[in-house]
């Protein structure tokens, strides 16, 4: 079934905060989705009306009290996930959009290796693009093995934000592995992002955990790393960790295609 015009501006707003109508038109048409502006300027008449967006000169947002609200609507969903209490993966396979927040980095661990990599079956490929490499050294054993397996299971492509030592030391469990990692990418560095099928997944870590994070690289780079006391210190951190969840055919294929523009080699899955 072909995206509505409604959910496809909610999703193009909610990657791209702060866009003019013509901007909106544009994505909307590169998503490949034929609609006149004509009809794009009266569905987002339509959705400021409904205050699902506001406008500020002449860019769209979406209204964050209206987000709070839909946010509301998957309280129960995110409060099972809090607690660590088993979710139906039927229940995350069927929102379009959904915002959560988890309080430290074990508990997003967990969503997305029991939760998010279930709602593929059929070990179709995944796509990562991360700032730094991620690490599984002071994670539960349970978590280190539920993440090896399907990350062993799948072809993997990994594109990395930089190069530095941590990135390379890191890389080494991913590379043992079978998966496939390209530094120097030069992705994004505001959030991390996981591609599997239709669903996308990004990460905002919080700028306190980022600061631990940047304070690792940086000790690495002069020598000076205690690695166990500063791993230590990122997985006790307790902060938000904010998540946003979509199921966007249009938006995976575009992210796809761009993560594997670094592994010409390798065909697409």
């Amino acid at each position: 079934m072909a995206e509505s015009s409604e959910n496809l501006i909610i999703k193009i707003l909610s990657e791209n905060s702060g866009l003019s109508l013509k901007q909106i038109h544009l994505r909307i048409i590169k998503n490949g989705k034929q609609c006149t502006y004509q009809a794009v300027h009266k569905k987002i008449k339509e959705l400021e009306e409904k205050n699902q967006l506001t406008k500020k000169g002449k860019f769209y947002a979406i209204n964050l009290e209206w987000l709070k609200k839909e946010k509301i609507k998957n309280e129960d969903l995110e409060k099972r996930i809090k607690s660590k209490i088993p979710t139906s993966i039927e229940n995350i396979r069927n929102l379009s959009f959904a915002e959560f927040t988890f309080e430290d980095i074990q508990s997003l661990g967990e969503f997305i290796a029991f939760d998010f990599f279930k709602l593929d079956f059929e070990k179709t490929a995944l796509y990562c693009r991360w700032n730094y490499i991620y690490t599984v050294l002071g994670l539960p054993k349970d978590l280190v093995e539920e993440i090896g397996k399907e990350f062993s299971l799948r072809k993997v492509f990994i594109a990395c934000n930089g190069k530095t030592k941590w990135d390379e030391m890191s890389s080494e469990t991913f590379i043992s592995m079978g998966n496939k990692i390209n530094f120097n990418s030069n992705v994004s560095k505001e959030s991390d992002c996981f591609l599997l099928g239709d669903y996308v997944l990004q990460i905002f870590f919080p700028s306190d955990h980022m600061k631990i994070w940047n304070d690792i690289v940086k000790r690495m780079k002069e020598g000076k790393l205690d690695v166990n006391k500063l791993l230590d210190a990122m997985q006790k951190n307790k902060s938000n960790y904010v998540v946003h969840f979509n199921k966007n055919p249009f938006l995976a294929k575009e992210l796809r295609e761009r993560t594997m523009s670094f592994f010409k080699e390798f065909k697409e899955s």
